[in-house]
């Protein structure tokens, strides 16, 4: 997994930025979907990350097996 911010997985912080600040409601529209999109890949690849770890590993974080497979079964778009 990238070790760069969600946002910028897809774009970079200086093209949402103006994107953001254009003046039509169509940049702020593309640059809120963007965000979104790389919020839900990162959610999505951390609960397949969470799925995989091992007993001893989530003993490490201090999640249970049950715990966790309720975090990795969430929907992408749930917090």
């Amino acid at each position: 997994m990238p070790s760069l911010p969600a946002h910028q997985i897809f774009c970079g912080d200086k093209v949402l930025e103006h994107l953001r600040q254009s003046d039509g409601p169509q940049g702020r529209l593309i640059a809120g979907l963007l965000t979104n999109l790389a919020i839900w890949t990162h959610r999505h690849r951390s609960r397949q990350a969470l799925a995989r770890l091992e007993s001893h590993e989530l003993d490490d974080i201090g999640m249970t097996r049950r715990q966790a497979r309720l975090e990795a079964t969430k929907p992408f778009w749930r917090a």
